[in-house]
């Protein structure tokens, strides 16, 4: 059985003090007290856990009793202390951008912050290898893929060789087939 994995390893530089207290807060694991209701017992433990910036997106993520990823805070970095975000065995890429988009919309909301991420498997399985890069600033998170940009590149070598390919899958139906008649009778008229 293939095991698959996502792998990635991305800094957040020169950190303040206040940005590095708030990311040390966010990712703290807090336990949310359960709703109670008349048909829950008092051992029922129906309440959502997890890091606290994934607090507000409970409806999302399940309840986790680790972070989705690692990070380390490190204060050797010549330009001041920094985050390392990274996986070891896996980790939740989404989750990252969560926290990112968070720390940017509060200290930082002209700043961008990518990473790029690798899907592995093991053994390797056709298809199953690849990666892609995120681009998070304070309001969007935008991701590409190896298969985007495959699509992209597939798209550009087919409009270089095939242009009337190309503009045939934008025709409808009907155009497709006058064109198809008009072909055929300048066929005919250049054979005569």
């Amino acid at each position: 059985m293939a095991v698959r994995s996502v792998l990635f390893s991305e800094l957040i530089c020169d950190l303040k003090k206040e940005e590095l207290d708030w990311l040390q807060s966010q990712i703290e694991i807090i336990r949310e007290p359960a709703e109670s209701t008349s048909e829950q017992s008092d051992d029922d433990e129906s309440s959502w856990y997890g890091p606290r910036f994934l607090q507000r997106y409970k409806h999302i993520w399940p309840p986790m009793d680790d972070l989705p990823f690692q990070i380390e805070f490190c204060e050797t970095e010549p330009s001041g202390p920094y985050a390392w975000v990274h996986s070891v065995a896996g980790g939740d890429v989404t989750a990252v951008c969560v926290l990112v988009q968070e720390f940017l919309k509060k200290f930082r909301p002209h700043d961008i912050w990518t990473m790029t991420f690798a899907n592995v498997c093991e053994p390797p399985t056709p298809g199953a290898i690849g990666g892609g890069g995120m681009v998070v600033s304070a309001d969007k998170v935008y991701a590409v893929t190896d298969y985007d940009l495959i699509a992209w590149l597939e798209r550009q070598q087919c409009q270089l060789q095939y242009p009337r390919l190309v503009n045939i899958a934008t025709q409808s139906s009907q155009e497709l087939l006058t064109d198809a008649d008009s072909e055929k009778e300048k066929e005919g008229n250049d054979h005569a």
